[in-house]
């Protein structure tokens, strides 16, 4: 379906039908941005490149399912995307402080994340699919942003935990962010919720 992308407080407050069915739907849901988007849609094949941004995580891997079978049937090239970030969370005497890595730290991290990467890319590219990997350090929504723009990516394909509500607008979501700062469509895969018991 289509979004209009708005953004904010009136976004939060009015709400939409595209903001509604993605809080409420547990299916996969591709949305397409109506306003801004890209206009080089090129005309034979609209998923030539798709970018799916990982984490590291079995949650993250659940787009992997579909992005296989779409890439498959489509011969999409796959991007691979691992965003670093350049701090991470340190309790001192004052509260929590954001702590930079070290430079040897943030080789290990990319080290890592490349590795994950690679393995990742062996078992798509077993199944036929050309895939490239990538991996920046920033704020995860803005490199997958700035990635798909670069790559004049036809989608980007990713999980998200569906969270809404207060919490939502407080702190935001990296696909929250994507959807409505991006220019590229997305295809969102729900996490399951897992209840507590």
């Amino acid at each position: 379906m289509a979004t209009q992308g708005r953004s904010g407080i009136r976004r939060w407050v009015l709400g939409g039908v595209t903001d509604k069915v993605v809080r409420a739907t547990n299916q996969p849901i591709a949305l397409i941005r109506a306003k801004g988007a890209r206009a080089d849609i090129r005309e034979t094949g609209i998923l030539n490149k798709a970018l799916v941004p990982l984490d590291s995580s079995k949650e993250g891997e659940m787009v992997l399912s579909y992005i296989t079978e779409l890439a498959s049937r489509l011969k999409t090239v796959v991007v691979l995307l691992h965003v670093l970030s350049p701090t991470y969370h340190a309790y001192t005497p004052e509260g929590v402080a954001k702590v930079p890595y070290t430079e040897g730290e943030m080789e290990q991290l990319k080290t890592s994340a490349l590795k994950y990467l690679t393995e990742v890319a062996t078992g798509l590219e077993g199944k036929g699919i050309t895939v490239n990997t990538e991996v920046r350090v920033g704020k995860a929504a803005d490199e997958i942003i700035k990635l798909a723009d670069e790559i004049c990516a036809d989608i980007v394909a990713m999980t998200t935990h569906g969270r809404s509500g207060v919490s939502r607008w407080a702190f935001g979501s990296v696909a929250d962010k994507i959807l409505y700062a991006g220019n590229t469509p997305l295809l969102l895969v729900r996490v399951p919720q897992v209840s507590a018991e």
